[in-house]
């Protein structure tokens, strides 16, 4: 994805990235994220800043992996049904 990113003015941050253990395959977790960023990378928008920073985190034996970015988000019409 960083040369997608780069390509469309998009900076691609890998933050604290931890080791941890997930349920599932490799695969799935790497088709999980793999999702997300495209998503972000692919909606970002027109805004001043185009950033999406990827970064997973352990606390209390739970692992949390986050991908934000600058855009404008989901239309708060689409909550409810996002992940029919």
């Amino acid at each position: 994805m960083q040369d997608t990113a780069r390509e469309r003015g998009i900076a691609l941050e890998i933050e604290e990235l931890c080791s941890a253990k997930v349920a599932c395959s490799p695969g799935v977790l790497t088709s999980l994220v793999s999702n997300l960023v495209d998503n972000a990378v692919k909606y970002i928008g027109d805004g001043p800043i185009k950033r999406v920073t990827v970064r997973a985190t352990t606390e209390r034996g739970m692992t949390r992996i986050e991908v934000r970015d600058t855009g404008p988000g989901v239309p708060r019409e689409l909550w409810q049904t996002i992940f029919d």
